[in-house]
């Protein structure tokens, strides 16, 4: 047993000597003037700006798409500006299709070039999908809400579905619009 209590001392006094700075070469730790010294590189300044939405009227052109196999379809959206932006631009949005087949688009803001070098003029979103699925089976006949949110503006409407058309009723000249308000299936 003694000889275990004094095998234990000579670990925990050992550790504590690896652990000593002072007990490390100086000769190691001297660099060359030729030595790299390991960097994290620089993190890429941001070049684009959010600019909010205020005062602009918003078109969504509406769409319909089936794929050629019948397996997929969905509705679609874009979402265009009146008001001009650095060409380069792009509107941000956020969309939810949830369970009960209540349709949602959020008009967040526009994400432009810090430096604006080229045209100006209208920008557009990215595609704003709402895809048919067993979880969401909307496009069976039938009339579901949509609610469009621009600068904390709630627009409401229906989507109305019929075995030939999809109808959106949408009754706003301002703010956010519809276009065009029937699309054949």
């Amino acid at each position: 047993m003694m000889f275990a209590l004094l095998l234990a001392v000579f670990v925990i006094a050992g550790c504590k000597k690896a652990q000593n700075p002072v007990a490390v070469n100086e000769k190691s730790v001297v660099r060359k003037a030729t030595d790299t010294i390991p960097t994290t590189p620089p993190i890429p300044k941001d070049t684009t700006k959010l600019v909010p939405l205020t005062g602009d009227k918003i078109t969504l052109l509406a769409g319909f798409h089936k794929s050629r196999l019948g397996d997929t379809s969905y509705v679609y959206f874009v979402a265009q500006t009146t008001n001009l932006y650095c060409a380069s631009g792009k509107v941000n949005f956020s969309s939810n299709l949830d369970a009960n087949n209540n349709f949602s688009i959020d008009l967040i803001d526009a994400r432009v070039p810090q430096t604006c070098i080229g045209p100006v003029g209208t920008i557009s979103s990215g595609i704003i999908a709402f895809w048919q699925n067993n979880q969401n089976p909307y496009l069976a006949n039938g009339s579901y809400p949509l609610k469009v949110t621009l600068n904390g503006t709630a627009y409401t409407g229906s989507i109305n579905v019929s075995p030939t058309t999809i109808t959106f009723n949408w009754n706003y000249t301002s703010g956010v619009l519809i276009t065009p308000t029937t699309i054949t299936r």
